[in-house]
């Protein structure tokens, strides 16, 4: 069984060790928040999705702790009748989007940019 939260409580700790807290308690996924109203602690869609070094630091952080990542939250609405809500969450989820998931055995999360 697959046991997956989002981890915006732990938003304060760093990543490593909001990861290995969860690993200790049998947490085996994540859903991380990138905008909207979760947040992006752990993931800053704009800057991760053109930095190769960071997409590699995050998926190695993710491997050791075995931790897959099963959806990237945010909780907005591009429908809002507000527009420049609307276009702020219209835009948040086109970004996150652009985060192409593949999956393997364990179901980790690795990222392969095809702009």
């Amino acid at each position: 069984m697959v046991v997956g939260i989002l981890p915006v409580p732990l938003a304060d700790e760093p990543l490593s060790d909001a990861l290995a807290y969860l690993d200790n308690l049998g947490v085996n996924a994540v859903e991380f928040g990138c905008g909207g109203y979760p947040g992006k602690d752990y993931i800053n869609r704009t800057s991760l999705l053109d930095d190769s070094d960071a997409q590699a630091n995050l998926c190695a952080t993710l491997e050791a702790y075995d931790m897959a990542v099963r959806a990237l939250a945010t909780h907005n609405n591009p429908l809002h009748p507000g527009e420049e809500r609307a276009e702020r969450g219209d835009c948040e989820l086109r970004e996150a989007f652009a985060f192409p998931i593949t999956r393997r055995e364990h179901y980790h999360m690795f990222f392969r940019i095809a702009r």
